[in-house]
């Protein structure tokens, strides 16, 4: 081996030396801050690169023998723009929105970045959609739990309504307005889109995206009127696709509100499923009904930290107010609920009703299955009715607990046991069911 000082350019000329390759690394990442003196060589061993590549190609492409072919044009101007680059220097991206956890904010929303709000009809996710847009529109806490820190060259705000009524759609421009302490629009414009379109309303809203100055924050109120069919991959893809280039393209956030489905708390459809995966934060906003009533806001997933859950009720003048010891409301223990409840339960504890349900006969119908099946859950809970059983049936099916076989409603349609789940260990509750009843755990499992 050369006793002479290496270059990367020996490394370009002798790409098959092992020893030059290995001296030269040796040069390199021996001495202090290697990153910054690597740099700029390997900047230019790649432009080499791209110059040979380009230079092949149109050798390739211009010949006769390859006039039949097609060819993709030069790859240099794609790898300039998405090649990501280990050494530049990035900054943080700025909060957009943050949640007030004990004396600290956790961040939900940064620019570049899409975030979801889900819930069941009625949960009052519009409520908390105005309660986030005044956030970012006054920069300021509001109901003591959301802030808003948009920065000044991005402090605008659009709002677009996709399934409300003018009237209610102009009330909940109104409570944004209110709770941002503001008495203008000219900072917050508020567009209903109910009339137009699934079509219509993604062009509007990328054109209007696009037109709009200092833009910061975008929230779309009822993301799934943006495609024709909510089960739709193609659309789904596309659709999650189309909010990520905005967000990229104009460095903002967009929030989307979306419903949960009705037999699980899950978003809704193959859009849900798409926003999910891409989200950056995802919050679900449960209602609780009883008494005045208060909906509750947790974080599914969060890419930060989780913020800590709170709940928000409506005041007289109709504006979201922070709902104070909502953990010790006898409501959150009687209404999160007998469903939840049901679905926070083991696969253990599962199956063993869903055995004592089919002992009896099997295959069954659906409204036998159901009185079966609330016998077998007696144990548990004494007043659960056959419509809540119904909705377990459907989520056991689809779970594969229970096989169903047959067209819905119809004489041939019937239920049989299904697969038996991979169990996790019982806590003593379970153990003490399963130890009270008649048949012991070697006959069910």
């Amino acid at each position: 081996m050369s006793d002479h000082e290496l270059t990367p350019e020996d490394l370009i000329d002798e790409p098959n030396d092992e020893d030059t390759r290995n001296q030269v690394d040796h040069q390199i990442f021996s001495e202090e801050d290697p990153v910054r003196k690597i740099q700029p060589d390997l900047e230019r061993i790649n432009a080499s690169w791209l110059s040979d590549f380009e230079e092949d190609f149109g050798t390739a492409a211009s010949s006769p023998e390859n006039a039949d072919k097609k060819f993709y044009p030069p790859l240099s101007p794609l790898l300039k723009e998405y090649q990501i680059d280990p050494f530049a220097q990035l900054k943080e991206p700025p909060v957009c929105l943050s949640i007030k956890s004990e004396d600290q904010f956790q961040s939900i929303a940064t620019p570049g970045n899409i975030s979801l709000i889900i819930g069941k009809p009625k949960s009052r996710k519009t409520f908390f959609a105005n309660a986030l847009g005044a956030a970012g529109l006054g920069n300021c806490l509001i109901m003591n739990r959301i802030q808003g820190s948009l920065p000044k060259e991005q402090n605008r705000i659009l709002y677009f309504d996709t399934e409300q009524s003018p009237y209610d759609a102009q009330r909940s421009a109104g409570r944004t307005i209110r709770l941002a302490g503001i008495s203008s629009l000219s900072y917050f414009p508020f567009y209903g889109l109910r009339t137009c379109s699934p079509m219509e309303r993604i062009d509007y809203i990328e054109r209007i995206i696009n037109s709009t100055p200092k833009l910061g924050l975008v929230i779309i109120d009822g993301i799934r009127d943006c495609v024709s069919s909510i089960n739709d991959e193609k659309e789904a893809i596309e659709i999650s696709g189309k909010l990520m280039t905005w967000t990229q393209d104009r460095n903002l956030h967009i929030v989307c509100i979306l419903h949960q489905n009705k037999n699980d708390y899950h978003a809704r459809g193959h859009l849900g499923t798409e926003l999910t995966n891409k989200a950056e934060t995802v919050l679900v906003i449960e209602s609780i009904d009883k008494g005045n009533g208060f909906s509750i806001v947790k974080a599914e997933y969060c890419k930060n930290r989780v913020p800590q859950s709170f709940a928000f009720e409506i005041d007289d003048t109709g504006l979201p107010v922070l709902f104070k010891d909502w953990e010790k409301s006898k409501d959150i223990r009687i209404s999160l609920t007998r469903e939840q409840k049901l679905d926070d339960l083991q696969d253990s504890l599962i199956w063993k009703f869903l055995v004592t349900a089919f002992k009896k006969k099997s295959p069954q119908r659906l409204e036998e299955l159901k009185i079966n099946l609330q016998s077998a859950f007696e144990e548990y809970d004494p007043t659960l009715g056959k419509d809540l059983m119904g909705k377990q049936i459907k989520k056991y099916v689809d779970r594969g607990l229970i096989t169903h076989k047959g067209k819905e409603s119809t004489r041939n349609s019937v239920y049989e046991l299904g697969t038996k789940p991979a169990f996790i260990p019982m806590v003593s509750f379970e153990k003490s069911l399963l130890t009270s009843s008649q048949s012991g755990p070697d006959e069910l499992f």
